[in-house]
């Protein structure tokens, strides 16, 4: 028997036996984190789904996400004959060919090479290893229409403007208020998940998501499950989510194929090994399992806050720039108004859009010294 596999934005299979579906559907249920033993009777939530199907069925039409398809393949030619293939994907050019406009990293060469052997694919890279540059060189190489899909305004003004330097064209954007779409476009998921697709979804040819393991995983399998470019790419420093759905990105955006080590960054001379100095501290907490209620007291305790503030007087200066992180928003406003005299710049997410881009562009200009949540800087 043969079975039909049309590659869309997503892959429908026809053609299968009772047998072959069955096995379709045990490779594609997973385990919903979200779903925990709760309580005596050590039974899950009644309200959450204790397993994430990721395939469709309906008339003998079995649908999957693209991500999945290479580990899907495999279980399919044990038990199946000849597979033909429909290719409905997109490939829609640039308007015009595009180079970019320096140089890649030997590493960085290395991931490209590594990533586009595949259609679908991820590529995990260290933070400060150029994974906006590499992005570009994606596009450079395939010479094909590109969407990029970001999770914050802050990355999507990032991309642009990197984008922009680095393929020597205007770039669009989709979100924060704007709507402005080019061959090469910027969008926010958060904009993309609340309206319909259907006039971008012939418009690109490659579909890039930065940063994926930080992205909201649902939003982004929907997005993508209606954006049927032909190649489809994701960069991450983290291949681990804090939800637990990797299973959700990996099948939606594909598996990990390359990794770039840390160690080829020092080679290359694009990371420097910090000096790790431990400050010893008298805070002390009787740890029950119970994280968030001991970061709220440890950010709460005055004398450790004082020590804190004491040390950034000490390392920071004219000729020395501070950098100070935290987890939680009322930390940095109180970090920043014990640390007023020193002028800091506060960055965190109850700011309004315009203060936070003012914010940034202070960072950039070389502020002494900046406050900062991880959420919003540690990307």
């Amino acid at each position: 028997m043969t079975i039909t596999a049309t590659i869309r934005q997503e892959i429908e299979l026809r053609g299968l036996s009772t047998r072959q579906i069955a096995r379709v559907k045990r490779r594609l249920v997973y385990k919903n984190p979200a779903w925990a033993p709760v309580g005596r009777g050590r039974r899950g939530r009644s309200d959450v789904p204790r397993t994430l199907p990721l395939y469709r069925e309906a008339s003998g039409i079995v649908v999957v996400p693209r991500g999945c398809w290479p580990d899907l393949l495999r279980a399919l030619e044990e038990v199946a004959g000849q597979i033909e293939y429909v290719d409905e994907t997109i490939r829609t050019p640039l308007g015009r060919a595009v180079t970019l406009t320096g140089e890649l990293r030997e590493y960085q060469i290395e991931a490209l090479d590594g990533l586009l052997q595949r259609r679908c694919a991820m590529l995990v890279s260290p933070t400060g290893s150029g994974k906006t540059v590499m992005l570009a060189g994606i596009v450079a190489r395939l010479q094909l229409s590109a969407l990029v899909l970001v999770h914050t305004l802050e990355l999507l003004r990032q991309a642009r403007t990197e984008l922009a330097k680095w393929l020597g064209v205007e770039v669009g954007v989709i979100g924060g208020g704007q709507h402005d779409v080019r061959d090469v476009t910027v969008a926010t998921l958060q904009t993309l998940v609340r309206r319909d697709l259907s006039d971008l979804a012939p418009r690109f040819g490659v579909v890039l998501v930065d940063e994926t393991h930080h992205a909201p995983a649902r939003s982004c399998f929907r997005v993508l499950a209606e954006l049927p470019g032909a190649h489809r790419y994701g960069v991450t420093a983290t291949p681990w989510r804090k939800d637990g759905l990797e299973a959700l990105m990996h099948a939606a955006v594909g598996p990990v194929v390359h990794e770039v080590p840390q160690q080829a960054l020092e080679v290359a001379g694009a990371f420097v090994r910090p000096k790790i100095v431990s400050v010893p501290a008298d805070f002390t907490y009787q740890f029950a399992d119970d994280w968030p209620a001991m970061i709220t007291a440890l950010t709460n305790d005055a004398d450790r806050n004082r020590l804190l503030c004491t040390q950034v007087r000490k390392r920071v200066g004219p000729t020395t720039r501070g950098l100070v992180l935290t987890d939680r928003v009322a930390h940095v406003r109180q970090l920043g108004d014990d640390l007023r005299d020193m002028n800091p710049v506060v960055l965190h997410g109850d700011l309004s859009p315009s203060a936070r881009k003012t914010a940034m562009e202070q960072i950039h200009a070389g502020a002494t010294l900046t406050i900062a949540t991880y959420s919003l800087l540690g990307e």
